[in-house]
């Protein structure tokens, strides 16, 4: 059992004790923790896979891993293990396994990585939304229409569009035509949209670097269909009409 992993756990050494007719080992969680456990409670069924810090829910808040700071625990998990909002010191928020945070794993948004890869490799992501990715207006290699978002499926073409891990539906014509005058107009209002307000977040970030770190852009979708689309930055109160 020497060096398995099983969880969260790593197992270091049998001890020279037993519980039951099981030897009990000596086993590492990810957290740092180190306890005994029997060998049926790693070898059985449901095996032991963790100190108990994913069910106590370790509190994180304002520990530093890396360039993150851990902010405030979601109700979202991944794997068993609890979401977290962090802040990386580039000014980027995101959300990461709290096993991630504790093992290492994770230590940036990405930023590190793009920093060694150097500039020309550089990505900025919002809410998980590439940037470069949605200003391109890149073409995958199998569309057959031309159009990002818009294909044929049983003689009629189909148009959508994905943002910050969303698909909307945008409807289904007869003509190719009208399948990417409605998928343009989504783009215009939510990529381009998108666009503009990364824009102009970046450029009084770049002017007030603590203004930016401190004011992270989230930006919202409002409605889910092309006859209502709205985009807002959280925080800012929409105008009066």
């Amino acid at each position: 059992m020497k060096g398995k992993k099983v969880g969260r756990l790593t197992v270091l050494e049998r001890m020279p004790e037993k519980q039951g007719s099981c030897y009990v080992w000596k086993c590492r969680c990810d957290c740092g923790n180190v306890i005994m456990v029997p060998t049926n409670r790693l070898t059985g069924k449901h095996p032991t896979e963790s100190c108990g810090c994913v069910r106590k829910g370790i509190d994180l808040t304002n520990q530093r891993f890396g360039k993150l700071t851990a902010l405030h625990p979601t109700d979202k998990r991944k794997n068993g293990s609890v979401l977290w909002t962090c802040q990386c010191d580039c000014g980027q928020v995101v959300e990461v396994a709290a096993n991630q945070l504790m093992c290492g794993n994770t230590q940036s948004c990405g930023c590190l990585q793009r920093e060694k890869d150097g500039p020309g490799q550089y990505m900025n992501y919002i809410d998980s939304t590439c940037v470069e990715a949605i200003r391109s207006k890149a073409v995958r290699k199998d569309n057959t229409s031309g159009c990002p978002g818009v294909q044929k499926q049983k003689g009629k073409w189909i148009a959508q569009i994905s943002f910050q891990k969303v698909k909307y539906y945008l409807g289904s014509f007869d003509t190719i035509e009208a399948a990417i005058r409605v998928r343009k107009q989504a783009e215009t209002l939510l990529h381009d949209g998108f666009v503009r307000y990364f824009d102009e977040w970046k450029e009084k970030a770049k002017a007030d670097p603590v203004w930016g770190k401190s004011h992270p852009l989230h930006v919202l979708v409002e409605g889910d269909s092309i006859e209502n689309f709205e985009l807002v930055l959280e925080g800012r109160e929409k105008p009066r009409v």
